[in-house]
């Protein structure tokens, strides 16, 4: 039986682009392992510390509605191949870092790098799959995020035990050279490129993508930055965020504040990252087989916050248990995620498209600053992490009702299931 053209499209790209997840995601968070030596090295306190990965999003924040700009011109195989390049570069560099200072000027920098990135996956990957599709290939994206921390994790590690931190960042960042020449080669501009499709299946997929876009709205990038739904689910990004950026730079020092040794608290950091990767792709996948969106983001946000509320409230009495739960609660937010991103593209597309996915990746992920910020501070003031992690848990309710009154936005074809 022959495969469809959608399948084979998925099946020649989605490894490329899953392995470029993953060594964005490695580049991006190995921080948060290698500060268990790194911080007393080069004498950076917890606030300190929360600042510099905070500052990564700062420049995500900054250079992510002007990188996507630029991809319609530079075409999405050769941006992401550039972005690639960058990164790997200040990775590296990560490892020469002195003090506070060149700690912030790296992290901000890593920002700028990889701001382009996520958008350009998404826009990549809208014009080769339609709607329907999108949630299921969404879904396996985002669950390669969580699937890279489960085993980029134990590998950092691993690297920690068998040498400095400094060649920790140095061996990590050089494999992003290796992949930026793989995209060059294997990923195709157009599906008038690729020899994988006879002529008639790159005729049905266009017809299928350029029906999907048939009655949704086309527009300028101005149009989609003043879209009150665009903004709306940038709010929401950002709530579902919070909690779960908190323990992606900070899991593994919360754990070792528990009593766990260096190596235990790298290890048992990837728990959160396993659940996700398990749990995530099923969401998706029933998510898109009832072709039902919104109560797929709104249902996991209500349990998250209220999930690693508990697990915040059980640190001190069984740490354990109260670990488990704010792994949990990571899962569901990666759940909930996977849902969200299907969400912007449904209601604009083109030029608008591109700008609509930069903002509410750009404003979302402000909360990578808020959060580690927030939690170096507290950890400063009180010694403690068990206050912030509440707090940050709380907006999760917010992008729950976020999410509602975007799916009211949403053009009549769209309105499914929503509450």
């Amino acid at each position: 039986m022959e495969k469809s053209p959608v399948d084979l499209a998925a099946r020649h790209i989605l490894p490329t682009l899953a392995l470029c997840v993953f060594v964005n995601i490695v580049d991006r968070t190995n921080v948060g392992i290698a500060a268990l030596n790194m911080r007393a090295d080069i004498g950076l306190s917890a606030s300190a510390y929360g600042m510099g990965a905070g500052l990564f999003y700062i420049g995500f924040f900054f250079a992510g509605v002007p990188a996507n700009l630029l991809l319609a011109r530079i075409g999405a195989r050769r941006w992401i191949a550039a972005l690639l390049v960058a990164w790997g570069l200040i990775a590296i560099a990560t490892g020469f870092i002195s003090d506070a200072g060149s700690f912030y000027a790296v992290r901000l920098a890593l920002g700028i790098a990889e701001a382009g990135f996520v958008p350009a996956i998404v826009y990549y990957l809208a014009q080769w799959f339609d709607r329907r599709a999108m949630s299921k290939v969404m879904g396996l994206m985002i669950a390669m995020m969580p699937a890279s921390l489960a085993i980029g994790a134990p590998l950092t590690t691993g690297l920690l035990m068998a040498v400095d931190w400094r060649w920790l960042f140095i061996i990590e960042g050089a494999p992003a050279f290796l992949v930026a020449i793989l995209v060059l080669k294997s990923l195709p501009e157009r599906i008038d490129d690729v020899p994988w499709l006879s002529d008639d299946q790159k005729k049905a997929l266009s017809a299928r993508l350029m029906a999907d876009g048939a009655h949704r709205q086309a527009g300028s990038w101005r149009d989609a930055l003043t879209h009150p739904q665009v903004l709306l689910l940038s709010l929401q990004y950002f709530c579902i965020g919070l909690s779960s950026q908190a323990i992606i730079f900070w899991f593994p020092q919360i754990i070792r504040s528990t009593g766990m040794s260096t190596l235990e608290s790298g290890l048992f950091s990837t728990v959160p990252w396993v659940l996700a990767a398990l749990l995530t792709p099923l969401w998706a996948w029933h998510s898109a087989s009832t072709n039902e969106r919104y109560w797929h983001a709104i249902l996991p946000c209500l349990a998250s916050g209220a999930i690693t509320i508990a697990g915040a409230l059980l640190l001190d009495d069984s740490a354990l248990s109260g670990l488990l739960l704010l792994s949990l609660g990571v899962a569901l937010s990666s759940m909930a995620s996977a849902s969200y991103w299907a969400i912007p593209r449904v209601h604009v597309f083109g030029a608008a498209a591109a700008a609509a996915g930069a903002l509410t990746n750009s404003f979302g992920n402000l909360a990578g600053f808020v959060a580690p910020v927030a939690v170096g501070i507290s950890k400063d003031m009180t010694g403690e992490f068990r206050l912030v992690l509440i707090l940050l848990a709380m907006p999760a309710f917010l992008a729950a009702l976020c999410s509602t009154f975007a799916g009211r936005m949403a053009d009549p074809v769209d309105r499914r299931s929503i509450p």
